[in-house]
């Protein structure tokens, strides 16, 4: 998966989205964790930030309290190999907040 930090002119960047909750905040940006690699990309020509193996979104959001809610939303991401890509991919998410 590559990089939210993705410069432009390269592959589609993953890009977290949360539903509008009234419920929730967002404090800040999704952080990235995992083996993050930079290789020069022939087929993009030119630098390029992606994840290997395993990778995990953080978002740290504000619940009002005393609330039970979700967080819903969706992550949009792209894969490619050495020959070719694949269109970028939608996931819909929903994580109950206890």
């Amino acid at each position: 998966m590559y990089s939210q930090n993705m410069p432009s002119g390269g592959p589609v960047p993953t890009k977290i989205v949360l539903n509008p909750n009234p419920l929730i905040k967002p404090q800040g940006k999704p952080k990235e964790q995992g083996k993050l690699e930079k290789i020069n990309d022939k087929i993009f020509d030119m630098e390029v930030l992606f994840y290997s193996g395993k990778v995990v979104y953080t978002q740290v959001v504000k619940v009002k309290p005393g609330i039970k809610t979700n967080v819903a939303g969706y992550v949009n991401y792209m894969v490619c190999d050495d020959e070719q890509c694949l269109p970028p991919t939608k996931k819909q998410f929903d994580i109950k907040l206890l």
